[in-house]
């Protein structure tokens, strides 16, 4: 049995992954052309290049790239990295980043930061908390420059459905939101997920895999509180080795 605690981004990753991957949201950076959003992310990585070590290799065409070397321990985990960032005046940004997490499989304490070297600031300063068991994940995290605080669990009470909720609050403008969500496989290589929180956000998604290396996913998403809000609709494909 394994005890390492993973890295940073593995805490609180299951939660989220329900409540706000694939939905039918712009990410950060993408192409846009006319009434066409176009966003290419591309990633690949070696794992075991010595004892411990691997590399992890990601890019959002044309925009940005990023390169990091992570190592695992039983007792802690490691990531640095370098990133390129396009900036409209100044070409391409040079962005730093450094994550550790120490603990245990069952419970583990970790930081992330990330430094913009042109801008000589901190982009990123994100701590958090993860607890692990084979039914319940859950976690704490402070975020956005420790603007925001963020718990969330993700419970599985039965063998093809997994439950996620998360509360966050922003101090900078004393806010609350809490988010719901549900996962329910339906065939081996199908499952279909829904969110919905108290910010007037609804969003559902159908993720079909083909021969264990193909995925394809459509999402749709509502913002009900927005001043002018409407439907937005997303297709992905995915391809894994």
């Amino acid at each position: 049995m394994s005890w390492c605690p993973g890295l940073y981004d593995d805490i609180g990753e299951k939660a989220r992954d329900i409540l706000y991957r694939g939905y039918a949201r712009q990410p950060a950076v993408h192409f846009q052309y006319r009434c066409l959003d176009v966003n290419g992310d591309i990633s690949f990585r070696v794992d075991d290049i010595l004892p411990g070590f691997g590399t992890v290799f990601r890019a959002i065409v044309p925009y940005t790239g990023k390169a990091e070397l992570q190592y695992l321990h039983d007792y802690f985990g490691i990531t640095a990295g370098i990133g390129l960032t396009k900036n409209s005046f100044r070409g391409y940004n040079p962005i730093l980043s450094f994550s550790g997490v120490i603990g245990t499989s069952l419970l583990s304490l970790g930081t992330d930061i990330a430094f913009n070297v042109l801008a000589r600031k901190f982009d990123r300063i994100n701590a958090g908390l993860g607890f692990n068991t084979p039914f319940l994940v859950a976690s704490l995290t402070i975020n956005d420059k420790l603007d925001t605080l963020r718990a969330n669990l993700m419970a599985n009470p039965l063998t093809n459905m997994a439950i996620a909720a998360e509360a966050a609050h922003r101090f900078s403008v004393n806010e609350t939101s809490v988010t719901m969500g549900i996962q329910q496989a339906v065939l081996p290589f199908t499952f279909v997920k829904a969110r919905v929180s108290t910010r007037g956000v609804f969003g559902a998604l159908v993720q079909q895999g083909f021969w264990q290396k193909l995925y394809v996913t459509v999402s749709g998403e509502a913002d009900f509180g927005a001043a002018k809000w409407g439907p937005k609709l997303g297709l992905s494909i995915a391809v894994r080795p």
